[in-house]
């Protein structure tokens, strides 16, 4: 009874009428694109998400494989639209997909590059490329031998923090990579542990080139960890440089499992006991 609850019952939940949002928010469709943990992008006039399938049953009837759809915006959308005419209005109004590979689970978002009008997209243990206009992934691949569990994070010119899982060599590492939408590929790396069930979740963007990264342990209470680095950018074709910015990284109580957020010269995160911290960064 000594805590605040917004919804008035012991579930701390409560039911709001939709014509009291402004703007109103209206249910519009369900589109069954594949299996996805991706976050939704919002560029131009479409919707980029990244969805993976392992047979035809999907709304466009694509085979095997992790795509990149491309869904407009402005699409219609009726109760009694079949699925063909559904189809073909999204058709009409520009929506495609770009095949990234036949591998069938991805855990990462795609990530967009305003200035090159590139994504990026973390899928198994690679990164692909691919172009807003025309529509179709690049040639340029980079392979992590190590599954990604987050997406790659811009942090500069053709510039990418990257965070990697388990692998047969190493308990999780993140990737600094340079030049990966041009093919012109350098990289420096960190090795979180040598521990099987490591890995990061991922990095945190802070002030100027500073980047905070949290540890986490798969099935284990293993004390967690989070540091961070001051990130130089060299030029293509040389290796760009990562220096912690604090002595030694800090001790959480438990892993943390999911990414910061950065606000006011302070880095948040969440452990997975939850408890909170706040750091500055």
């Amino acid at each position: 009874d000594d805590w605040h609850m917004d919804g008035k019952d012991p579930y701390r939940t409560k039911y709001v009428d939709d014509t009291e949002l402004n703007p109103v928010i209206l249910f519009k469709a369900r589109l069954k694109l594949g299996w996805s943990t991706s976050q939704v992008l919002a560029v131009g006039d479409y919707f980029y998400v990244v969805a993976s399938t392992p047979n035809r049953d999907n709304l466009f009837g694509l085979s095997r494989g992790t795509y990149l759809y491309r869904i407009p915006i402005d699409f219609n959308f009726q109760g009694n639209y079949s699925r063909s005419q559904q189809v073909e209005d999204l058709l009409k109004k520009g929506a495609r997909w770009v095949r990234i590979t036949d591998y069938v689970q991805s855990y990462s978002s795609p990530t967009y590059d305003p200035v090159t009008g590139l994504f990026y997209v973390g899928v198994g243990e690679r990164v692909y490329v691919v172009d807003e206009d025309p529509f179709t992934r690049k040639p340029y691949v980079f392979d992590f031998n190590a599954r990604l569990t987050a997406s790659p994070l811009m942090v500069g010119n053709d510039l990418f923090a990257i965070a990697t899982s388990t692998s047969k060599n190493n308990g999780g590492r993140l990737y600094l990579v340079k030049g990966l939408g041009s093919g012109r590929v350098s990289f420096a790396r960190w090795s979180v542990s040598t521990l099987q069930n490591a890995e990061i979740a991922n990095a945190t963007k802070t002030d100027g080139d500073g980047i905070g990264v949290g540890v986490n342990y798969r099935d284990s209470i293993r004390q967690g960890r989070y540091a961070v680095f001051d990130v130089k950018d060299n030029g293509f074709g040389s290796k760009p440089s990562l220096s912690f910015r604090w002595k030694e990284p800090f001790t959480a109580e438990t892993g943390v499992a999911a990414h910061g957020i950065y606000y006011g010269g302070n880095l948040y995160f969440a452990e997975k006991y939850g408890g909170i911290y706040s750091l500055r960064a």
